[in-house]
């Protein structure tokens, strides 16, 4: 019969064998924490760097598309017509949500009403702002119709800001022409 004393004595003996155990699973458990997470900064340094170069490219993409636009608009190749086939092309999504809400809509479908000539900066920045908001709702919603409306809003927005660039620019070559004259009797 084995009695509590034979059970201390069997423990007691048995203890250093479950210390050193102990530290070997904790020192184990120390190097593998070092080592996820030496590999875990590895790939975020490495990540940054190719989120760097992304952003980048996509700056230079941006620029790119800009003057593009901008060339297209200023020979008339983009003109007010194709500004509101892509206006009407573009479904306006109903709001659900607390990012895109009824007041987004209403706002967002005045400004769409609104005579391509007749837009402003600001609306153009209100559109860009609406549409980010529809964005954040489609990837929240995981709705694809809300996402392939932010894209065509956005380009309409991002278009219509070279073409009151372009129109802005010649309205001051126009300016400058017409002071030139008048001063060149």
């Amino acid at each position: 019969m084995v009695t509590w004393e034979d059970l201390l004595v069997s423990f007691v003996s048995q203890a250093p064998w479950a210390l050193v155990i102990l530290i070997v699973v904790i020192v184990m458990n120390v190097r593998l924490r070092d080592e996820l997470n030496g590999r875990i900064n590895e790939l975020e340094r490495e990540l940054d760097g190719r989120i760097s170069r992304l952003e980048r490219r996509i700056d230079s993409l941006e620029r790119l598309q800009l003057g593009i636009a901008a060339i297209l608009v200023s020979k008339g190749l983009l003109t007010r017509e194709e500004f509101e086939f892509l206006r009407s092309i573009s479904e306006m999504p109903g709001s659900k949500s607390r990012y895109y809400t009824k007041a987004d809509e209403e706002e967002l479908r005045r400004l769409w009403s609104k005579d391509i000539d007749e837009y402003t900066e600001e609306d153009v920045e209100k559109i860009l702002e609406i549409a980010l908001k529809i964005r954040a709702e489609g990837v929240e919603t995981g709705r694809r119709d809300l996402i392939d409306a932010y894209y065509m809003i956005g380009a309409f927005a991002e278009l219509m800001k070279v073409y009151l660039l372009v129109k802005r620019m010649k309205a001051r070559k126009a300016q400058k022409e017409t002071s030139t004259q008048s001063s060149n009797p």
